[in-house]
């Protein structure tokens, strides 16, 4: 369900006498309660109510922004809050869609669990390694809460709290002890009693996040990516030590990605191009492991770098093959890896950068929007996700932007942009979806070679909903 304060509906909006002869006790009570629609009519509807509504708007902002927030020049506050919601929803529905390697998982508005795509492995969970383009049903009697699609594998948190796995097991990442496959869903038992908030899968280990913010992995870790210390496989849930609560979690292909309360980015795995944003040579001592010529960090570190200094504070990350990505609580975002060529430095966005760069975490910035976000000045960035090659762009107005993240390759096309039969451009965003009704975006997601943007059942229009969003 999208985040809504507790009892928004206390009070008609279009009864404003009634409030104005509340006391002032009574009346912040009331307007702290109310959503932005409610909070913009009131403000149409009478002007002694909009400097309540003004602190009310501010107490708003405070209790529940995730990081510092600075309006742009003219921005409405209303409009700040309801970037403030936007992003709560991305981050409690998260785990409603994923993409793997060569299939996607959705969880419907009804808590059903879809599966289709590649099903060889086991990976859909419907007793059977058929590939289904239409979308099946494993588990088609409990209701789920979340889903996560690895390269050939899936995860599944249960309305229950249980937590079931399915697909390719060779390395252990199913969670139950052995590496075995198994072709239809079957419940993680290492898993019962820990309350999981959110889970992830990668190539082939995954991760659990509970609802204390404590860490667990299992599946393949010969690249470090488990962060447990060592170059190992963990066939069951183990957990993990990081420097505080986590707050989001990400499985790449041979790395893995972190973000803790307190906004930093920690990272490990495999270190070749530049995707754990460790600004360090191969040989230097944070490199716990290095065989046959492979650099590989077997714990969790900490990024840092001048783009992430100075209050920034990050609250989503994507991990993929090649690359990372996310964006920061005030709406800006970034990408690291082989992106502005292999280089092991964190490199962010830079406004302006229209084709191949070489900047270096000393004098890159974090996540300027680029020209080709339109009108960047006013719009903010909710939710960045990467595949293999590509990222995903989901802005508060609901718009998609999509971007090659390596060079692409002559005469060959890249649907999963979806840009059309447009040859694609490095490190230019460009507009795939607009933001218009039906097709507003709530959540993106990206698979390997494909992608995914989910947009939610339209509700009916309240009355005077049209004048309140304009006010907002």
């Amino acid at each position: 369900m999208p985040y809504t304060s507790p009892r928004r509906t206390l009070i008609r909006a279009s009864s404003p006498p009634l409030l104005l002869s509340a006391g002032e006790d009574i009346l912040s009570y009331i307007l702290s309660h109310l959503g932005i629609p409610q909070l913009a009519r009131l403000c149409i509807c009478s002007r002694a109510l909009r400097a309540a509504v003004a602190v009310a708007v501010e107490e708003q902002l405070v209790a529940l922004s995730a990081g510092p927030l600075v309006a742009r020049v003219g921005e409405p506050r209303l409009r700040l809050l309801r970037f403030v919601y936007a992003q709560r929803t991305v981050r409690a529905e998260r785990g409603r869609v994923s993409g793997g390697a060569r299939h996607t998982a959705i969880v419907s508005e009804g808590g059903g669990l879809l599966t289709f795509g590649h099903g060889v492995s086991g990976e859909l969970g419907v007793n059977s390694t058929a590939n289904h383009a239409r979308p099946q049903r494993p588990l088609a009697s409990l209701p789920v809460r979340m889903v996560a699609a690895g390269f050939d594998f899936t995860v599944v948190v249960a309305a229950t709290g249980d937590v079931y796995s399915f697909g390719h097991g060779s390395s252990g990442q199913l969670g139950h002890g052995d590496h075995e496959s198994r072709a239809s869903p079957a419940k993680v038992a290492a898993l019962a009693g820990h309350d999981i908030a959110l889970v992830s899968a990668g190539g082939a280990h995954a991760m659990y996040v509970t609802a204390s913010g404590s860490l667990l992995v299992a599946g393949d870790g010969r690249y470090g990516q488990l962060g447990l210390g060592a170059v190992t496989r963990a066939t069951v849930p183990t957990a993990v030590a990081t420097a505080g609560r986590v707050v989001d979690a990400s499985a790449g292909h041979l790395h893995t990605a972190l973000i803790t309360h307190d906004g930093a980015l920690h990272t490990c795995g495999d270190l070749a191009g530049g995707k754990l944003g460790l600004a360090f040579p191969a040989d230097a001592a944070h490199v716990d492991h290095e065989i046959a010529g492979i650099a590989r960090v077997t714990t969790l570190h900490r990024v840092d770098a001048d783009g992430l200094r100075g209050g920034v504070k990050l609250v989503q990350v994507s991990a993929a093959v090649r690359h990372t990505a996310g964006c920061s609580s005030d709406g800006r975002y970034f990408l690291c890896g082989v992106y502005f060529g292999s280089d092991p430095t964190l490199t962010f966005l830079r406004k302006g950068s229209a084709g191949a760069n070489t900047g270096s975490a000393a004098t890159d910035t974090l996540g300027t929007p680029v020209p080709a976000l339109r009108d960047a000045r006013t719009r903010r960035v909710l939710q960045v996700v990467v595949g293999a090659h590509h990222a995903m762009i989901l802005t508060e107005d609901g718009e998609v932007y999509s971007l090659m993240c390596d060079e692409p390759r002559p005469r060959k096309r890249y649907p999963q942009l979806g840009q059309g039969r447009a040859d694609p451009t490095r490190n230019r965003p460009a507009l795939v979806i607009d933001g218009s009704a039906p097709l507003r975006a709530a959540l993106i997601a990206a698979g390997q070679n494909h992608s995914v943007a989910w947009h939610p059942t339209p509700a009916p229009p309240a009355p005077g909903a049209a004048a309140a969003a304009a006010a907002a």
